[in-house]
C-alpha cells in the first residue's frame, strides 16, 4: 500500500482497493471446487500472499473511513433486500440446509449490517480489513487463511456435519449443518459457508503467508470477482 501511495501520489490521485491487490501474485489452481457447487453459479478467485507484516497503515485506516461514510449514506434495509448478489447467497443457503440457511448470513451483508449498527468499520489488521473492504464495496464473500496453518489439500465442498469445527473466536468445537458446504483442509472445516471463519487459520502478527479466495454466485460474473 505504501509503495502504492508513493506511486499514485506523483500523478495526484489515491490508490484504488483493486490495485492494492495487485501485488499478490493471483493463483486460480490452489482450491478445489465442488463440481455441484459450480453447477449453482458458484465462482472462486484466489490470492496468495508473501512475506506479510501485519501493522497499521494510515493509507489503509482512510479508506475504512470513506467506507463507512458511503455505506452509512447508501445502505438501508431495502437495499439489503434488493441486492441480487447478497439474495443469491441466501438462495445458495437455502438449496443446501433449508430454513436453517437463514441463521447463516454471507459475510459482506454480516459487514454491511455492522457498519450500519455500530457506524464504524469492523477494525482487526491491514490484512483483514484490507479483504473487508473489497467485501463490502463488491458485496462478494472473501475469506484469508494462513497457509502455513492449512493441513493438506484445500477444497470447498459439501459437509456431512460430522467434520470438526472451532469458530474464530472461540476454543471448543461447534456442530455444522449436514448438507452445508464449507472451505475445508485435510482435517478441519475452515469457513463454514461464507459466513463463519475458524480460529484455526486466522491472521495473527505471526502470518507470513496467506491465502485469500473471493467466492462469487450466479449473480456474479467471472469478470466482475476479476476486477474485485
Amino acid at each position: 500500500i505504501n509503495k502504492l501511495q508513493r506511486s499514485e501520489n506523483k500523478r495526484g490521485y489515491r490508490p484504488t482497493l483493486n490495485k492494492i491487490l495487485q501485488y499478490y501474485d493471483r493463483k486460480t489452481t490452489m482450491i478445489t471446487l465442488d463440481q455441484k457447487l459450480l453447477a449453482l453459479g458458484v465462482k472462486l478467485n484466489c490470492i496468495i500472499g508473501r512475506d506479510v507484516h501485519i501493522e497499521k497503515i494510515e493509507n489503509l485506516e482512510q479508506l475504512k473511513q470513506n467506507l463507512v461514510i458511503d455505506v452509512l449514506k447508501g445502505w438501508n434495509e431495502e437495499k439489503i433486500a434488493d441486492s441480487l448478489i447478497l439474495d443469491e447467497y441466501r438462495k445458495l443457503h437455502q438449496i443446501v440446509i433449508g430454513q436453517e440457511g437463514d441463521k447463516h448470513l454471507s459475510s459482506p451483508e454480516s459487514l454491511v449490517r455492522y457498519i450500519l449498527k455500530n457506524k464504524r468499520f469492523i477494525n482487526i489488521n491491514n490484512i483483514v480489513d484490507c479483504y473487508n473492504l473489497i467485501s463490502v464495496k463488491y458485496q462478494i464473500a472473501i475469506g484469508t487463511h494462513d497457509l502455513d496453518r492449512t493441513e493438506g489439500k484445500l477444497k470447498i465442498a459439501f459437509i456431512d456435519g460430522t467434520e470438526k469445527f472451532i469458530p474464530l473466536g472461540f476454543s471448543k468445537e461447534t456442530t455444522v449443518p449436514r448438507g452445508a458446504y464449507a472451505f475445508i483442509d485435510n482435517k478441519d472445516i475452515l469457513c463454514l459457508l461464507e459466513s463463519r471463519q475458524s480460529d484455526k487459520t486466522k491472521i495473527t502478527p505471526k502470518t507470513k503467508r496467506f491465502i485469500t479466495y473471493l467466492q462469487g454466485n450466479a449473480e456474479t460474473s467471472q469478470e466482475y470477482l476479476d476486477l474485485a
